[in-house]
C-alpha cells in the first residue's frame, strides 16, 4: 500500500517559530519524559486540536518557561508555540494541553495582567491542513533511470525529494515513485500526467495517501 513521505511545509506563513534554542530541546525533554501515544505528526495533532489554546498580549520577554509557569496549574502542557515575526516575538502563543478540561480553565486567564499586559486568552482554532505536496506515479517501465524521471517531473515544479520505489530483496525499480514538490502547482501539473503515454506505457498518477496512527 503506497503512502506519501513527510511533506514540505509551505513558507508562506505571517508568523515563523522560534529560532532553535534552550525552549526547544527542553520542549524535548517533556515530551520524552511523559510520552504519547504513537501517532505521525499530523494525526498527533488532530487529537489534541481541542486542548490547545492561545495567549494574545504576552509580554515580550515572554518565554517557554514563563508559559509553563502561568499555564502549567491548571494541568499538563503537552507543548507550547511561541509565535515570531522575522525574528522578533509578537506577544502571541499557542499553550497544548493534555486534556480538555485543562485547557478549559485556562481560558480563566484571559482579561487578567501578566507583568502589566493584559491577557486575552481564547480557544485555538484548529491548526491549518498541510497541503499534500506528494505525488504517487505507477506503471513506468522498471528500467527507468533516476535522472530521466527527475527531468520529467521536475518540468511540473521544483521537487523537493524523490523516491523510486525499490524492490527490498532485488533492489530494482519496481516502477514506482513517489515525487515531492515544493509548491502545490507542481502538484497539479504532475497530476495532469495521469493516462498520458510515458515510454510507451500508460502513467498513472494521483495524490499519495498521507501517513495516518498505526500504518
Amino acid at each position: 500500500r503506497e503512502q506519501g513521505e513527510e511533506e514540505a511545509e509551505p513558507s508562506e506563513e505571517p508568523w515563523e517559530e522560534a529560532p532553535p534554542k534552550k525552549r526547544r530541546r527542553k520542549g524535548a525533554a517533556n515530551a520524552t519524559a511523559q510520552p504519547a501515544p504513537p501517532a505521525t505528526e499530523e494525526s498527533d495533532a488532530e487529537q489534541y486540536a481541542d486542548f490547545r489554546i492561545h495567549a494574545r498580549g504576552l509580554p515580550s520577554s515572554t518565554e517557554d518557561k514563563l508559559l509553563r509557569k502561568v499555564f502549567g496549574k491548571f494541568g499538563r502542557i503537552k507543548c507550547t508555540e511561541l509565535l515570531y515575526r522575522k525574528g522578533v516575538f509578537i506577544g502571541s502563543a499557542y499553550v497544548t494541553f493534555k486534556d480538555g478540561e485543562s485547557a478549559a480553565e485556562a481560558l480563566s486567564l484571559s482579561g487578567t495582567k501578566l507583568k502589566g499586559k493584559e491577557l486575552v486568552v481564547s480557544k485555538a482554532n484548529p491548526p491549518r491542513e498541510k497541503p499534500n505536496l506528494t505525488v504517487y506515479a505507477s506503471n513506468l517501465r522498471r528500467e527507468t533511470t533516476e535522472d530521466v524521471v527527475r527531468r520529467d517531473f521536475g518540468d511540473c515544479g521544483r521537487i523537493a525529494r524523490l523516491k523510486m520505489l525499490r524492490d527490498p530483496q532485488t533492489g530494482k525499480f519496481t516502477g514506482a515513485l513517489l515525487v515531492t514538490y515544493k509548491k502545490p502547482e507542481g502538484v497539479e501539473a504532475a497530476l495532469k500526467f495521469d493516462g498520458t503515454e510515458y515510454g510507451g506505457r500508460t502513467l498513472r498518477v494521483k495524490l499519495a495517501e498521507k501517513k495516518k496512527e498505526g500504518s
